[in-house]
């Protein structure tokens, strides 16, 4: 592997870890007040009507926040595993490939920020494969 091939690697990794870590802190950060009425209901709405979801009431703030917390979780955890691996170039395509996937996922429904952390991270891992020897 190249030095080029390593240090995309590497900072692909570094790439993931920030975003779980940005995601985890705006988690922590705490829910933002209602600009309206309509707002208000809908929070209301999601913090206190609950479903069966599979034998278990959960309403859909409880959902949302643990996929979002899901979310950094998995975002740290893949960025250590890029850091504790041996970079090769099979593992940089199968990283590149799922973030790539991730990404379309984003550019659909999230918005700039996760968007550009994926797509940053799918570049630096196609990179590194790309330059691999």
């Amino acid at each position: 592997m190249s030095l080029a091939s390593y240090q995309c690697f590497r900072i692909g990794a570094g790439v993931l870890a920030l975003m779980g870590a940005a995601h985890f802190a705006g988690h922590l950060g705490g829910r933002t007040k209602p600009l309206n009425g309509t707002e208000d209901q809908l929070r209301m709405l999601m913090e206190t009507y609950r479903t069966n979801v599979m034998g278990s009431m959960r309403s859909t703030q409880e959902l949302y926040d643990g996929f979002s917390l899901a979310f950094a979780v998995f975002s740290i955890g893949l960025g250590a595993l890029a850091f504790s691996v041996p970079p090769q170039k099979k593992t940089a395509i199968v990283f590149a490939a799922m973030l790539a996937a991730l990404t379309g996922v984003s550019i659909m429904y999230w918005f700039i920020v996760p968007t550009a952390f994926l797509a940053g991270a799918t570049v630096l891992f196609g990179a590194s494969a790309l330059l691999d020897q």
